[in-house]
């Protein structure tokens, strides 16, 4: 277990030193905060709101299918299947 926290902090520092920074991202930030009212803060915040209740949704919906399934995984085999998982969108994404 300690084998794995180690070598996600060190990928993770690894990673911050081959990060590119872009000098002009202060300035666009700014622009941004300034075009800002308060209506539009509301407005983001209701879509967001959509969005978490949405995913809340969809969660109760596959409820039956992973008490059925993937509840009964070992954590072996359902570790691999999210590894499995999460590299292929990676290379979808690649593409």
């Amino acid at each position: 277990m300690l084998d794995i926290i180690i070598a996600i902090l060190a990928l993770g520092l690894i990673g911050t030193f081959f990060a590119k920074r872009e000098s002009g991202m202060g300035e666009l930030t700014k622009d941004v905060e300034a075009d800002e009212n308060i209506k539009e803060v509301f407005i983001r915040a209701f879509k967001v709101f959509v969005f978490i209740f949405a995913l809340e949704l969809l969660g109760t919906g596959f409820k039956p299918v992973i008490d059925l399934y993937i509840v009964k995984m070992k954590s072996e085999l359902l570790y691999w299947v999210n590894t499995i998982s999460f590299a292929s969108i990676l290379c979808c994404f690649a593409i």
